[in-house]
């Protein structure tokens, strides 16, 4: 594993749990890690500080997963997404809608979650997280059973509707749920509008992000 040496006095905010490792904090590198490769954080005498992914592209290039020498696999990921969700469950016995995940609150940085119903949106919030796609659409399948699983785009689209009481438990109608599946499957504003008996204005209006 590729080691990220930090420069002396770097260590002390990750150990008070800051979630990334900026370049400029950063001595030197050991070895030639990808994008979204786990990589060990290290102080210049080699003690550990901590594990994460490389995020190229940004100026934070170490994304904190763990402060413990543990394992970054499948079963690491499920069992954050499935504590997470766990912690708000009791939340949809008022509603359909809730942040299910709340990146590096979560305890993995770059990825948010939000369940509207039996769909969930999945935001990979940069290119090193979204190496792990897969095993996070995964997780959420087993954790969150009965759902169907959507991108940012569609999330963006409802996103002003959904927020505009400044809450996250808004609840859809059946309507909108309908224009939701549509967007989900690709549909156009025009296929949209002729399937559902609607306007294109009337579309246009309500997935407009």
């Amino acid at each position: 594993m590729a080691r990220i040496i930090l420069e002396d006095g770097k260590e002390k905010k990750i150990l008070n749990f800051y979630p990334n490792v900026f370049k400029d904090d950063i001595h030197s590198v050991q070895g030639t890690p990808k994008n979204g490769e786990v990589v060990d954080v290290c102080m210049r005498d080699l003690k550990f500080v901590g594990r994460g992914y490389v995020t190229e592209g940004t100026s934070a290039y170490v994304r904190i997963l763990t402060h413990k020498e543990e394992t970054i696999d499948k079963e690491f990921i499920q069992s954050k997404i499935k504590k997470a969700y766990e912690k708000r469950k009791e939340i949809l016995n008022e509603t359909n809608c809730v942040r299910a995940f709340y990146s590096e609150a979560d305890g993995i940085p770059g990825l948010i979650i939000d369940k509207f119903d039996k769909y969930i949106s999945v935001q990979f919030r940069n290119s090193g997280i979204d190496t792990f796609r897969q095993e996070i659409i995964n997780a959420i399948k087993s954790t969150m059973l009965d759902i169907n699983v959507f991108g940012k785009t569609v999330f963006d689209s409802m996103k002003e509707k959904l927020v505009k009481n400044n809450t996250h438990t808004v609840k859809l109608t059946n309507r909108e749920t309908e224009l939701l599946v549509n967007v989900a499957k690709g549909l156009s504003n025009k296929e949209i509008a002729k399937t559902m008996f609607l306007s294109d204005g009337t579309v246009r209006n309500n997935i407009s992000a």
